[in-house]
């Protein structure tokens, strides 16, 4: 079955209680958190309160959006991008796939 939902950054300047509203009066069934504004990768605690919103809103948490680049130095440890995950109940974690977009990669560099 599908699930209909939204990406939390598109509302990049509301709160996540307020984005969680949002989503349960458009009658939406999901969220991709991000990690940059709404849940932080570190911030534990915070995403404990997510998952409890959620779980009382009826959604639930698509994927974890995070800027994680794979292959490269990062601030946030994989680990900590792991556990939040886990933590929203997510059951994908986006990533991207190096420095370069599409139009800057060559060969060499997506086979790196």
């Amino acid at each position: 079955m599908n699930k209909t939902g939204l990406c939390s950054i598109t509302f990049r300047d509301l709160s996540c209680e307020e984005i969680i509203e949002i989503v349960s009066q458009a009658k939406l069934d999901a969220i991709e958190w991000g990690s940059d504004v709404h849940v932080l990768p570190n911030d534990f605690e915070r995403a404990k309160e997510i998952s409890h919103l959620m779980d009382g809103a009826g959604l639930i948490t698509s994927s974890y959006g995070t800027y994680y680049r794979v292959g490269i130095e990062n601030e946030y440890a994989f680990e900590d991008i792991l556990k939040t995950a886990e933590i929203l109940k997510a059951r994908d974690i986006r990533v991207w796939a190096g420095r370069k977009g599409p139009e800057d990669a060559d060969v060499q560099y997506r086979n790196e």
